[in-house]
């Protein structure tokens, strides 16, 4: 049996970001450089769609992250008012060495004019040395998504 994934979860009530600027904001692959990083974990440098679908699901993105590093993501589930969910993979080095993917999801839902939103992710580990590393890296992870929420709210960046 695997290795248990590293949890991450962050919630926020917001009446300034919408369901549809989520949704939106992760079609746009200029606003992802809105991801930018805490600690040493980095920022997103930039983003650009490989393979577009009609429906969303299958969309596969190429990341390069400000430290030179890289990685995909890929749509699995893509409920714009309730759910999207997202495959990160093909990691470069060194997060290649210890991690084999990650899930992220949102779940979005709008009550009385303010968007509730939770966004998890599962941190899966290669080995046992990774599952450590991972769980030193998931409070940084959790600041990161934690700032990208801030500079949502502040901004037209998603």
């Amino acid at each position: 049996m695997g290795l248990t994934p590293v949890y991450i979860e962050y919630k926020l009530k917001s009446q300034i970001i919408s369901i549809a600027s989520i949704s939106e904001g992760i079609m746009e692959t200029t606003k992802w450089t809105g991801f930018t990083g805490w600690g040493f974990l980095p920022g997103i440098k930039s983003c650009s769609k490989t393979k577009e679908t009609e429906n969303g699901v299958g969309t596969i993105f190429s990341v390069q992250n400000l430290d030179g590093s890289t990685h995909k993501e890929e749509i699995l589930e893509w409920d714009t008012k309730n759910k999207i969910v997202i495959l990160m993979y093909d990691f470069s080095k060194p997060l290649a060495s210890f991690a084999d993917h990650f899930i992220e999801t949102w779940e979005m839902q709008s009550i009385e004019g303010i968007t509730h939103i939770k966004r998890y992710f599962y941190l899966y580990p290669k080995n046992i040395l990774g599952k450590i590393l991972l769980q030193i890296i998931a409070p940084f992870f959790k600041q990161s998504v934690k700032k990208h929420f801030r500079t949502m709210e502040s901004s037209s960046l998603i």
